[in-house]
């Protein structure tokens, strides 16, 4: 069972005879014979959140990424440094959501930047990635831009109470939103979605336990 082992059927989680996605011979790297990972015909989204344990690969969240863009679905990555790189070596996630210092140092720029020109990093960025940037900045404005095209929205005053899983409250909301515009209109409305994320944000920092809003 450990996790380094070579020998066959035993996966990184120590269970022998089951395959790193659960399922005998769906690994994407092994040449078994197999069913590949696959993403459900139901799911529009998968939101990719959070650091990565040293028991997982190096490239667990690219592999997994991958499977998502592949599938078709909307990626939202909120992941940034090594692990983002190596998932924009394979594929480019729809969404990337990162603070604003993530977004600095996962790029080689210095931190902080000036204002305008961190609006232009981030547009330039995202114009070269033909995708969409999310950048968070703690109690300031947040900045986005899809395409090049920029966008931004001030953050909510509250009080909190406790601002544990306030960026994965963010998340959801910011999704959520995409989601629904694009399928009414055929277009996401970032926008919006900026300003339904900030709005679940601020709601889950007032309340005593992480993850529910009202």
């Amino acid at each position: 069972t450990d996790p380094k082992s070579k020998q066959e059927g035993t996966d990184p989680y120590g269970k022998k005879g089951t395959a790193p996605y659960g399922k005998k011979g769906t690994d994407p790297q092994s040449k078994q014979e197999g069913t590949a990972p696959q993403v459900d015909k139901a799911v529009q989204a998968v939101v990719l959140a959070g650091s990565r344990p040293a028991m997982w690969s190096e490239d667990f969240q690219a592999r997994i990424s991958k499977v998502a863009v592949d599938a078709g679905v909307i990626l939202l990555a909120d992941f940034c440094g090594k692990d983002l790189l190596r998932t924009l070596e394979l594929c480019t996630p729809q969404i990337i959501k990162i603070n604003e210092e993530e977004f600095c140092s996962t790029f080689g720029y210095e931190f902080p930047l000036p204002e305008d020109k961190l609006r232009l990093l981030i547009s330039e960025k995202a114009k070269e990635l033909k995708n969409v940037i999310v950048i968070t900045r703690g109690t300031e404005e947040t900045y986005a831009a899809r395409n090049g095209v920029f966008y931004s929205h001030p953050v909510e005053k509250v009080v909190p109470v406790n601002t544990t899983a306030c960026g994965d409250t963010f998340n959801a909301g910011f999704i959520y939103e995409y989601l629904k515009t694009l399928n009414e209109t055929g277009k996401a409305d970032v926008q919006s979605a900026l300003s339904k994320g900030t709005w679940c944000a601020a709601r889950n920092a007032e309340s005593e336990v992480p993850g529910t809003i009202r």
